[in-house]
């Protein structure tokens, strides 16, 4: 029998938008905005701890004036983070896709004319001769990015909060990378003197081996480099005995640190999925000729990119469906149980901010509905029926599977080129649908569950987190034109002067007419029989896990096909480092307890670290810019 999940007891959520926290949003689009933008166009790098540090200064300045900050305040400031990851790279996405219709390649495969004028101005606009992303000629683009990136946004609340419910409030799944940021946050309002002990203490170890790996290379410009980054890669080995796996060791400490908060089951299958595929899947795939472009002395990176072109990404989605579909079919009750406890909220789950299923599906038809009317409105001829399953129906399960992939191992499930995979069984032959300006296909639902559910660990308002989104992402939409627009008018985008961007904006133009090349031709098609042979081996897994009672997990394995062996197996190392001796070393009641406030502080040591490393780096890449 169904049961109503009945939690009021525990809600207790207050407001954390308040002036002081959008006063901190307001600071983070002014002054961390830039630096954002900057250290992406020359290094490709995100300013990774932008959340921690923002949230530190602002934690000690209200300490400082009298008046500190509440953990629903702090949770608003940590947010602008994941804020600024939506809003930071529009006008650089813009120039991209300008980039693009511009670059010898479109020519060279033929698609300069054929690339649509909503995706980028046309060949001779003056906007590019005058470096104006503020002409007419950018106003449709301009319009059209922005609309489907709120549409898809909006969508993303809608099952954000569905899934969020399910995992957290019915299936009470641990979420533990938002369990330790809660306990960072918490942490740092109340200020207890054993948990802020822990935290400091492992801020330090944070900071120092972040000075070795980000801060040394750095400041000797490469001449010191004790530890590779992201990973130390043991291809060169693979070459000689098994030729086309992959191998390595990350060498990331909070990669390490997070095996101690995962439940080890799923860092295990975590493992065996990533192994499955990359190490033993890939040397199978050069075996057998099917992985023909393979050659030694490939990289973990190139590697990885090669093999899911080659053969791994139509059956990778056919294991995120059957992720998403074989538990509802196991046990649809916790399903119905979810959509009954949001269709019958009590006073106090609505003063919490809490969404009525009804809001939760007009959002959701509303902002589906947008998104292929404005498609199939800039695309007449789309095949509608194929379009609207693709967006309506794969959004809902691709947020399903990664939501639950986050609540379990603190990672979502990312597919690379999914949309333009499901687009070759469309059969259309147009070039449009291979110039969307902003992904329609992704899994952002799961980030908003992520955020809701530290929402609710922080006790602040869930409407409370969608104000502030929207407050910070109307605010950093402007800035972020601005700021691009300025850096644009001191150098030629891509030059010598952005060296990220003189790098990677031809090898993502390739792709990008490579993909529309091979769909317009129909040179290659959607080979169902992979997909259905996925799902269908997963399937029997599943089934015989079941059946036999073994400690399986299916998310696990799911999240680990999607995984690099170098970052499973650090977390593996951690895993075991964790069980089996901090456990022994610290009493299991203890380290238990606190291990996630030891993770948060790791978190935030090496977060500053990375961020003063980032500012050394812009300042070494943009000395020489300045002529005198």
């Amino acid at each position: 029998m169904t049961h109503r999940v009945n939690n009021t007891k525990r809600l207790m959520f207050e407001s954390g938008l308040t002036w002081r926290s959008i006063l901190a949003l307001i600071f983070g689009c002014v002054v961390l905005l830039p630096a954002i933008i900057f250290l992406y166009c020359v290094s490709g790098r995100w300013l990774a701890g932008t959340a921690w540090i923002l949230l530190l200064l602002w934690n000690e300045v209200g300490r400082l004036f009298g008046s500190r900050l509440s953990k629903q305040e702090l949770f608003i400031v940590y947010s602008f983070e994941r804020f600024a990851s939506t809003t930071a790279l529009v006008g650089i996405n813009l120039l991209l896709h300008g980039y693009m219709r511009r670059s010898p390649l479109s020519t060279r495969f033929q698609l300069r004319e054929a690339i649509p004028t909503w995706f980028s101005p046309p060949f001779g606009s003056t906007s590019f001769m005058t470096r104006s992303l503020f002409h007419p000629d950018w106003i449709l683009p301009v319009s059209v990015m922005l609309g489907l990136s709120f549409l898809v946004q909006v969508g993303g609340i809608a099952l954000g909060y569905f899934f969020y419910y399910l995992y957290s409030r019915v299936e009470k799944l641990p979420f533990p990378i938002h369990v330790a940021a809660a306990d960072g946050i918490v942490t740092l309002a109340q200020r207890t003197e054993r948990r802020m002990g822990i935290v400091t203490i492992g801020s330090f170890i944070g900071m120092a081996y972040g000075a070795l790996l980000y801060l040394l290379p750095l400041a000797t410009v490469g001449a010191v480099k004790i530890l590779p980054l992201p990973w130390l890669s043991l291809n060169q080995y693979m070459d000689v005995y098994l030729p086309g796996a992959s191998l390595g060791i990350g060498t990331d400490l909070v990669l390490f640190a997070s095996g101690f908060i995962l439940p080890f089951n799923v860092v295990v299958w975590m493992l065996i999925g990533s192994l499955a595929i990359f190490t033993f899947g890939n040397h199978l795939l050069v075996k057998w000729n099917i992985w023909t472009t393979w050659s030694p002395g490939s990289s973990i990176a190139l590697a990885w990119q090669q093999s899911f072109i080659s053969f791994w990404l139509v059956p990778l989605i056919g294991v995120g469906i059957s992720g998403a579909l074989l538990p509802i079919l196991r046990d649809p009750k916790r399903f119905i149980t979810a959509l009954r406890g949001v269709s019958a909220l009590s006073s106090t789950e609505k003063m919490a901010g809490f969404i009525n299923v009804k809001w939760l599906l007009l959002l959701y038809i509303a902002s589906m509905g947008g998104i292929v009317g404005l498609i199939v409105f800039l695309i007449p001829d789309i095949p509608i029926l194929y379009f609207i399953c693709i967006v309506v129906g794969l959004n809902f399960l691709w947020s399903m599977i990664s939501s639950h992939a986050l609540a379990l191992t603190g990672r979502g499930i990312q597919l690379p080129y999914l949309y333009q995979t499901l687009m070759l069984g469309s059969g259309y032959r147009g070039a449009g649908i291979w110039f969307m300006p902003a992904p329609v296909l992704t899994e952002q639902g799961s980030s908003w569950c992520g955020f809701f559910k530290l929402a609710e660990l922080t006790e602040t308002k869930l409407s409370d987190y969608v104000k502030a989104w929207v407050i910070t992402v109307v605010l950093g939409t402007v800035f972020a034109l601005i700021y691009t627009q300025a850096l644009w008018m001191m150098a030629e985008m891509p030059s010598s002067a952005y060296p990220w961007l003189q790098t990677e904006w031809p090898i993502q133009t390739i792709f990008t007419m490579w993909w529309a090349n091979i769909g317009i031709t129909g040179q290659l098609t959607l080979d169902l029989r992979l997909l259905f042979g996925a799902m269908g081996v997963v399937t029997i897994i599943y089934a015989i896990a079941e059946l036999m009672h073994l400690p399986f997990s299916l998310i696990g394995l799911i999240a680990g096909t999607t995984t690099l062996p170098p970052f499973t197996i650090t977390m593996m190392a951690g895993a075991l480092v964790g069980r089996y001796c901090l456990r022994r070393i610290f009493g299991r009641k203890r380290w238990e307890q606190y291990r996630t406030v030891a993770f948060a502080g790791l978190v935030i040591g090496e977060g500053v670290m990375i961020t003063i490393s980032a500012a050394i780096g812009m300042i070494q890449k943009s000395l020489w810019v300045i002529p005198y």
